[in-house]
């Protein structure tokens, strides 16, 4: 009786082992693959980058780098400008 509950699992395991073994190459880096490919091909150093982008983006990636969104410091109390351009000369105090 314990050796067919074995089998099940067994099964499932070989089934999960060989998913994993068939969708590896779908889940290969675009970068990675292209670099290959221009080493197989012979690109010289000096075009190797264009030829990199040229490769990712006819895959349908995207070569354009993340933009830089650069850190926000508030400024200390009592440095703040009028940067509003409203005009607080006759405001009373």
């Amino acid at each position: 009786m314990r050796k067919l509950q074995a089998q099940p699992l067994l099964a499932c395991l070989l089934a999960g082992v060989g998913l994993t073994a068939v969708c590896q190459p779908v889940m290969a880096n675009d970068e990675t693959d292209c670099r290959q490919e221009a080493e197989e091909y012979g690109i010289p150093p000096e075009q190797l980058e264009d030829y990199v982008d040229g490769c990712i983006l006819s895959r349908g990636g995207d070569d354009s780098p993340e933009p830089v969104v650069e850190d926000y410091n508030a400024p200390e109390e009592g440095e703040v400008a009028d940067d509003a351009g409203t005009d607080n000369s006759n405001v009373t105090q």
